[in-house]
């Protein structure tokens, strides 16, 4: 089985362009000098996201760019998770402060009262979790905040 390629080049206006055949790469795009050549596959799987960073043609997302994701996605699931445990305490983590502050002074025991505080022991472990992603220094290749 023979392997195909995709080769990537660059119009004369700094376009990147990327073609599985040469002969189209020069005739619809002007393109003879080929920068990089990667399997059909590995382009296929970076979506056929291609580009030029610091003079180097990447093809794909860089590490910085997965680890961020990566990084997003803890977060949006820390968050729905944090939301979760407020809907499920009912009214709210106000109201589950209160009610355990309440409990404590007065002496309550009891299911209500573990399951309270089992709540708030879960939210306060996320909370600490959500912000040491938030507060964790960006890979090289991450996008910038601004």
């Amino acid at each position: 089985m023979n392997k195909r390629f995709v080769y990537i080049g660059k119009r004369s206006d700094g376009i990147l362009v990327s073609h599985t055949d040469l002969a189209a790469m020069e005739s619809i795009d002007g393109v003879a000098d080929v920068l990089k050549r990667i399997p059909i596959e590995e382009f296929e799987t970076a979506n056929g996201l291609v580009r030029e960073i610091n003079g180097e043609i990447v093809v794909g997302k860089t590490e910085g760019e997965r680890a961020e994701e990566l990084k997003q996605a803890n977060l949006n699931s820390i968050k729905q998770e944090l939301i979760a445990i407020d809907q499920e305490a009912v009214a709210g983590r106000a109201v589950r402060e209160i009610a355990l502050i309440s409990a404590k002074k007065n002496g309550i025991e009891g299911y209500a009262f573990d399951n309270l505080q089992g709540f708030e022991a879960r939210a306060d472990a996320l909370r600490k979790k959500l912000a040491s992603i938030k507060n964790a220094p960006a890979l090289p290749g991450s996008p910038r905040k601004g």
